[in-house]
Order: structure tokens, then sequence, then C-alpha cells
């Protein structure tokens, strides 16, 4: 693979093709009120499933307080986005490839789960702690702190990562 592009084949990169392209507004508008939808949805169903009440094995009415069964519905969702890359490791290469360029993808792929294990345990941390604060805080503040970590990545990657 060519390390730096020259004029021509930088014409024709994704990004070039990408910058190009313009947008329908609805499509945009919809895209956004359904992002804001489901994010709010999700984090009031959440909240709900606080306040919900059952009877416990003591036969005493308590309240359900249990953010850990939602971190474990999220590590479940999490986990099952691989899925589909590993079944497909598993089945072996298709037809077409090379025995030498799958070979070359298995190493890539298990280059990019180790890349992966430690933000993903950041991630599931951060889950895990914003959901357990999600019993103590109203879900409107919640989602504020929620939306400040775009806030927060953007000042930390200036001196961490070297971004202007």
């Amino acid at each position: 693979l060519p390390t730096s592009f020259s004029e021509p084949q930088r014409a024709h990169s994704f990004g070039a093709m990408r910058s190009k392209q313009r947008h329908d507004p609805v499509v945009v508008a919809s895209v956004v009120a359904a992002a804001l939808l489901f994010g709010a949805a999700g984090t009031e169903l959440m909240k709900i499933q606080y306040t919900v009440f059952g009877v416990g094995l003591d036969g005493k009415l308590q309240a359900f307080e249990r953010p850990w069964t939602i971190l474990l519905a999220v590590c479940i969702g999490k986990a099952l986005v691989g899925l589909p890359d590993l079944v497909a490791l598993a089945l072996g290469p298709p037809p077409a490839c090379e025995g030498a360029s799958w070979r070359h993808q298995e190493v890539i792929f298990l280059r990019k789960v180790r890349l992966a294990c430690f933000p993903a345990m950041c991630s599931v941390a951060s889950i895990a702690l914003s959901i357990y604060g999600l019993l103590y805080v109203p879900s409107s503040i919640y989602q504020m702190l929620r939306g400040s970590g775009i806030v927060f990545t953007a000042l930390l990657s200036v001196p961490l990562l070297g971004k202007r």
C-alpha cells in the first residue's frame, strides 16, 4: 500500500468524495431527531427500571435498585456486536480469497481486538459508573453529563493526542 497519495489519487479518495456530497436536510433532521428520541427514551427507561418495586425473597416489597443487571445487558449487547466478525473468522476464507491474504486478515483482526480491549474496558467502567449514578440524580442531569463527554473528549485530545 502506498504511504502517500499523489494528487490524482487523492482526488479519488473517500475523503474527497465525501466532502462533495450533499446531504438531504430531511434525512439529516430525521437522523438527529431519532438520535435524540432514542437517547432520551433509553435514559428514561433505565430510570423507570429503578422505580419498579417487587417482592423480595423475604416477602417484603423492595425497590429494584440493581444497576449491575443493566450493565450486564449493555455488556452482552457490546459482545454481540463482535459476533459477526467471529463467525466470519471461524468459517474460514471465502472461496475467492488466497491463503496468505486470509492469514493476514486474521492477524489484522487479532491486532484490532488487542487494540480495542483497553478502550472497551474504559467504556464498560464509564457505563457502570453512569448507570450507578443514575440512581441518585435526575435523568436530565444524567443526559447533560453524558453530553459533556464530547466536550471533555475534545479538550483532552489536544494534550493527550497532540491534536489541534
